[in-house]
């Protein structure tokens, strides 16, 4: 009889399991966390053999894990909240997580009183966690695995049906300190029937830490509803951030999500999109910003399960120096999904000999009255619009910059209805390339 051959772990799922085991035993939600701890260590870290992380090797990346986090002192948690400033020059609401708690001193929820239910997660939890709900397989998401056995607060949000949110929403989540640990968060989001709202998510965290964070966010688009979505990461050099959005879209309803990732030394951006009703559309876009040894993966699967529904998903990235980004998109159309229309297409440019970038779209069709497309590109700037600019007195690195903001900001641009939140992107997008400075 031949024995199987066992993987040995790896430094960082020997933290990872000490660090479970030091978890308090009179936890009320020991036993769904010991469940989902269990199906992530069944399999371990994913690897390059595990074909949805073939680009991102997270065995070989994670190199430790560190302690969960503790809460931060009003203090730091004041200097952490100032740092979230992407979006400091919109007026919107906040609810503000530091470290992966809640801070309700540093929200405010004024003006939209009338229109959401709001409470923090960590209540839930201390009561035994009946509101987590499984909506992937533990044993097939390994970060997802991860986030049931860890975590600690979230936001669980009803916008009450028909409301019609007067000014976005914006979600905080930040580390605040000096020493490595892990950040965990499951946010839980419910968009009543016919509502309207924009909600804007912000992570954040300091350079030069070796932080951890993992988020996941349940959002249920009800009968008729439309929410924006606008997620702006731009953790710490030294950080790992792991995040998920897995929306379920009723009929008739309009989802119009955007990724912008500028931070992390590894981030994973993964999107798990269903159609489980007629007649709803999706317009998913990203911009994508990596520079020095950086790695940015954004995963998409979209599944249609009803008919007469439609997607249109484009990213765009711009990638310097040694950093290596990676786009996974699957459109899944089941049988019964007939008049489905969906489209992909990411675009990546290069700005050195030394950068990298992975394409992988994927279409798996099971209907046979649809239209789907995909298309993936990678290059570097146009010579030709180079010329142009620099025989227009340009200097060659301010036209470059200004060549690479433009094929970013045709991505932003598709954000509707929302003309300050474009600025904003825009704005950052600007610090990154060191167009502020130049121009001053």
């Amino acid at each position: 009889m031949t024995e199987q051959p066992t993987q040995m772990r790896t430094t960082a799922e020997e933290a990872l399991a000490a660090h479970f085991a030091a978890l308090p035993a009179d936890d009320a939600m020991r036993s769904q966390r010991v469940a989902a701890f269990d199906a992530f260590a069944a399999r371990g870290l994913p690897s390059r053999r595990v074909e949805e992380w073939k680009y991102t090797d997270l065995r070989a990346l994670m190199r430790d894990a560190p302690p969960p986090a503790k809460p931060a002192s009003p203090e730091a948690a004041q200097g952490a909240r100032d740092r979230a400033e992407v979006f400091a020059q919109i007026d919107r609401a906040r609810i503000v997580f530091v470290n992966g708690y809640f801070v309700p001193t540093l929200s405010d929820l004024s003006g939209l009183e009338e229109d959401i239910e709001f409470a923090s997660l960590g209540r839930f939890l201390a009561d035994g966690g009946a509101i987590l709900d499984r909506s992937l397989d533990p044993a097939e998401a390994p970060a997802f695995a991860l986030n049931g056995a860890f975590v600690t607060d979230g936001a669980v949000i009803k916008v009450r049906d028909g409301a019609k949110l007067a000014r976005p929403l914006e979600l905080v989540g930040v580390y605040a300190g000096d020493e490595p640990a892990l950040v965990t968060l499951r946010h839980q989001i419910t968009i009543g029937d016919g509502a309207e709202a924009t909600i804007l998510h912000t992570l954040c965290g300091p350079d030069g830490v070796a932080y951890q964070t993992n988020v996941v966010s349940e959002v249920q688009v009800n009968e008729g509803a439309r929410l924006n979505w606008v997620t702006a990461q731009e953790h710490g050099d030294e950080a790992i951030n792991l995040s998920m959005l897995i929306p379920r879209l009723a009929g008739n309803v309009r989802f119009d999500p955007f990724f912008f990732n500028v931070g992390a030394r590894v981030a994973r951006n993964e999107i798990h999109v269903s159609f489980e009703a007629e007649h709803s559309m999706m317009g998913l876009r990203g911009a994508t910003l990596a520079r020095r040894n950086q790695h940015m993966d954004t995963t998409l699967v979209a599944t249609h399960i009803a008919p007469h529904c439609g997607g249109e998903e484009f990213f765009k990235s711009a990638i310097d120096d040694d950093a290596q980004g990676v786009f996974q998109g699957k459109i899944i159309v089941q049988p019964e999904a007939q008049k489905t229309d969906s489209k992909m297409m990411s675009r990546a440019l290069l700005l050195s000999d030394s950068a990298g970038f992975s394409n992988k779209p994927e279409l798996e069709i099971f209907a046979d009255d649809v239209v789907c497309g995909h298309g993936a590109t990678c290059g570097q700037i146009d010579e030709q619009m180079l010329f142009f600019l620099r025989s227009r007195g340009i200097d060659k690195d301010q036209a470059e910059r200004m060549l690479v903001l433009a094929f970013l900001a045709e991505a932003m641009e598709m954000i509707e209805d929302n003309d300050a939140v474009v600025a904003a992107l825009e704005a950052r997008t600007r610090r990154w390339l060191g167009l502020e400075a130049m121009s001053e």
